[in-house]
């Protein structure tokens, strides 16, 4: 009869090991999903998917962004922002497009010293 309460406490002792084992690995998944940098994937992204075929004017933009190709966005692009609120994509590979963003950063550090 002791051997048999022996044997029972043993196959306990040995399932609450497995049980511990295995909340403590649920944890650390929970822990690596958390702060994977795909964590937050379920926010849409927007990305260009090609260039505009128009030359916007420089005195129509009110901002820019740069995407950049990597594992969400397959191209390189310049985002211009609108006084209207559109966007446009474009390559920033071409003349127009560097000139654009430089003539915006030449305005920006302008108002900016403007300020101090």
């Amino acid at each position: 009869m002791l051997s048999t309460l022996v044997s029972k406490m043993n196959k306990t002792v040995f399932g609450c090991e497995k049980l511990t084992v295995a909340v403590l690995l649920g944890l650390a998944v929970l822990t690596v999903i958390e702060k994977s940098p795909f964590a937050d994937a379920q926010i849409p992204v927007d990305c260009c998917l090609s260039y505009a075929r128009i030359m916007i004017p420089v005195k129509s933009i009110i901002g820019y962004i740069r995407q950049h190709s990597n594992e969400l966005c397959r191209i390189d692009a310049i985002i211009f922002h609108t006084k209207k609120g559109r966007s446009l994509c474009a390559d920033p590979k071409q003349g127009w497009v560097q000139k654009h963003i430089n003539t915006f950063l030449r305005k920006e550090l302008k108002l900016n010293k403007q300020h101090l």
